[in-house]
């Protein structure tokens, strides 16, 4: 018996609200966050498309870390910005500083449940004439954020820690392993290259031939990247074995 996975929280957070039509004319760099600062949010101010937490010691408990800051093209403006123009600054912006921190190899960074979010100014900031763009890690604790258990690249150390081993809860929302789950990340490879995205049915023939030899249960499951993860060059597909009903 196989299961493909139809339903997954998504390792990127965009907002469905709709972009402000503040323009503005002042400072670009209005109250601009710098890579490398630590922020405190819970699961609803990471969904959020604006951060309003101050920053804090990374010394001390935090849940998200900023690896990437950008500003808009100046031909781009908040009135008009839309979901494709955004996802391809993440895409070129943000997943790659998201693989610096992350360290390691695309197989292995899947098989963890960071995740990457990304934040605007909010109302009041982009009034003020901010343009910035802030991208974050964040590791994901089922619809909660865990703390960050490193702080310094490479996140994701070898062997691989059960705390930091992907596995999916009932309702597929990726999870830390010593959590409650049903399905455990047990290993990955990598999509054969082709010049489009592929269709279900040519992962689905894909995974059927490699997840097998890859997972410890007859029932398994697996998750190919989305269409901006393999814009960005990512081939590396997960199989999880199930271990629980």
């Amino acid at each position: 018996m196989r299961h493909t996975l139809s339903v997954l929280a998504l390792a990127l957070v965009l907002s469905a609200t709709p972009l402000s039509a503040y323009a503005g004319t002042g400072d670009p760099h209005f109250h601009e966050p710098t890579v490398g600062e630590c922020h405190a949010y819970d699961y609803a101010g990471m969904i959020k498309a604006s951060d309003t937490t101050p920053a804090v010691d990374c010394a001390t408990s935090h849940t998200g870390k900023v690896v990437a800051v950008w500003q808009l093209p100046a031909a781009w403006d908040w009135a008009t910005l839309t979901d494709k123009q955004l996802l391809s600054m993440v895409t070129n912006k943000c997943l790659p500083a998201w693989d610096a921190m992350l360290g390691v190899n695309a197989l292995a960074r899947v098989l963890t449940p960071y995740g990457t979010t990304v934040f605007k100014p909010t109302k009041a900031e982009r009034a003020a004439g901010a343009r910035w763009l802030r991208c974050d890690v964040f590791l994901y604790r089922g619809k909660q954020v865990a703390p960050l258990p490193y702080d310094v690249s490479p996140m994701v150390p070898s062997p691989l820690p059960k705390t930091l081993r992907r596995c999916l809860t009932t309702s597929f929302a990726w999870t830390n392993c010593t959590k409650p789950h049903v399905y455990k990340a047990t290993g990955s490879f990598n999509l054969k290259k082709q010049s489009s995205y592929p269709t279900d049915q040519q992962v689905r023939r894909q995974a059927t031939r490699a997840c097998p030899a890859l997972v410890t249960t007859r029932a398994y499951a697996w998750h190919a990247p989305r269409t901006y993860e393999w814009a960005h060059g990512m081939r590396a597909t997960v199989c999880y074995s199930k271990t629980g009903a």
